[in-house]
């Protein structure tokens, strides 16, 4: 949890005041406090439903105090979609167990913890991607259709789950070619067209029911390709999220279920279950069917290390799913044999070893995530005896100079009668001006700036 009047991200603030306008105004359909960036010019609400989510809690409990107080319960929803995913996965009462087991284990990640918990519209892109693995899965076309539909009015980030859907689709039809030895013909006729179709038409329908649709396309082609894909991080000074993510990272983050993936690859080894030939092939299909989104985020994730969000609840299915190919009555059995024949000095070495790994691993990884949300934290009143200051002596519609673009939600919220340089990422203001841009960077950055009334 974060600490209770702070945020650990200043976005937070910019969800928290823009629920709170929409309170007062209903939706948005211009956003004039950033007007000389293409975010204020071609501006869309792009967490919409979001904002309306975050609408009760904060008529009740004040804008900050309410988008902190509904952070843990979105994050709630999404830790239920995974259970309910692993649970469908196999709902024998054994591994009804086993998947909280498993939500443990990726509530270890420690950077997909602190994303669950920031206050922002994550746990719901989370859980739609999550559901959307679930619904290709079990071909759940209408699941499909309102997650597709959800997604889009929720999250600008609707696009990841059409790519992990048709990722899905694309490994469907090899594993039949290959495992099930089926035709092409009849592994194409059998791949799941109507999931996906379900869901792009969802997807479409969210997009046409949303406020700004006139303007969504072009905004979120700014935000997915302009910062996501061609991200300008040699020109600008973008947010850490946006830069590529470490081995070290992902490794750190995957290490607990990667030791679980690890346990269950050795009783395949030694115990496989022995079920017949096409179960068996059917678990293997869904295995390679799995592996396809959890590359797919792999590569993701080493462009831009906030995709780690969702590349560890799709592993976490992913080795769910492995898991279950393993007889771990018979992998028992061969364990305690294997144990028996060890000598004294090398049994209890492996005794310390593995109840120091079973204490310390959650505890580092626990710690890390603390960490992470107690970093960087900004007071609800951080400004705030600057920005009276400055309320006392604007008129509407002046323009407050900020050194840092990562300040405009702190200020905004203390502030929205004046209007503001530049804010949420750099990348607007340089597509909107890139030579007001370039000037700005000079002002703020270079030890010999120019001169600011020329700016």
């Amino acid at each position: 949890m974060t600490p209770w009047g702070q945020f650990p991200d200043p976005d937070t603030f910019y969800h928290a005041h823009l629920s709170a306008l929409m309170l007062d105004h209903g939706p948005l359909f211009a956003f004039p406090w950033l007007d000389l960036t293409s975010f204020g010019q071609q501006f869309a609400d792009h967490h919409y439903l979001f904002h309306l989510i975050l609408g009760p809690a904060i008529w009740a409990f004040g804008e900050q105090w309410g988008t902190q107080l509904m952070a843990p319960l979105l994050a709630l929803l999404t830790i239920s979609a995974l259970w309910t995913v692993l649970r469908v996965l196999n709902p024998s009462e054994t591994w009804r167990r086993t998947s909280w087991v498993f939500v443990g284990l990726t509530l270890l990640a420690p950077d997909f913890l602190m994303r669950l918990l920031l206050g922002k519209a994550s746990p719901l892109a989370i859980g739609y991607a999550i559901v959307t693995v679930g619904g290709m899965l079990h071909r759940k076309s209408i699941l499909l259709l309102m997650t597709g539909m959800l997604f889009a009015l929720s999250h600008g980030g609707w696009s990841l789950s059409i790519l992990i859907a048709g990722s899905m689709l694309v490994a469907d039809i090899l594993a039949s070619k290959t495992m099930a030895e089926a035709s092409w013909i009849k592994a194409l006729h059998n791949a799941p067209w109507k999931p996906l179709g379900a869901l792009i038409l969802g997807t479409g329908i969210g997009i046409l029911l949303h406020p700004n649709s006139a303007t969504l396309l072009q905004f979120l082609w700014v935000q997915l390709v302009e910062i996501g894909i061609l991200t300008k991080s040699g020109t600008l000074t973008l947010g850490q999220e946006w830069a590529a993510a470490s081995p070290s990272m992902i490794l750190t983050n995957l290490t607990p279920l990667v030791v679980a993936g690890l346990t269950a690859l050795l009783g395949i080894l030694f115990a496989h279950r022995a079920d017949a030939r096409p179960t068996l092939v059917g678990m293997y299909q869904r295995a390679l069917v799995l592996l396809f989104p959890v590359g797919l985020l792999l590569v993701l994730t080493l462009k831009s290390q906030r995709f780690i969000e969702f590349l560890v609840p799709l592993f976490a299915i992913w080795i769910y799913q492995i898991a279950q190919l393993v007889d771990w009555t018979k992998y028992r059995l061969w364990l305690r044999e294997q144990w028996s024949r060890c000598k004294r000095t090398p049994r209890h070495t492996l005794t310390v070893a593995g109840g120091l790994i079973v204490l310390l691993l959650p505890l580092h990884h626990g710690w890390l995530a603390w960490k992470g949300l107690h970093t960087g934290q900004r007071p609800f009143d951080l400004y705030a005896p600057v920005m009276q200051t400055i309320s006392e002596r604007a008129n509407p519609g002046d323009r407050v100079f900020h050194s840092s673009w990562d300040d405009f939600p702190v200020l905004w919220a203390l502030e929205d009668r004046v209007k503001y340089l530049s804010g949420l990422d750099p990348t607007f203001l340089y597509h909107a001006d890139p030579e007001l841009s370039n000037q700005v960077m000079q002002l703020t950055l270079d030890s010999d700036p120019p001169d600011a009334w020329g700016v």
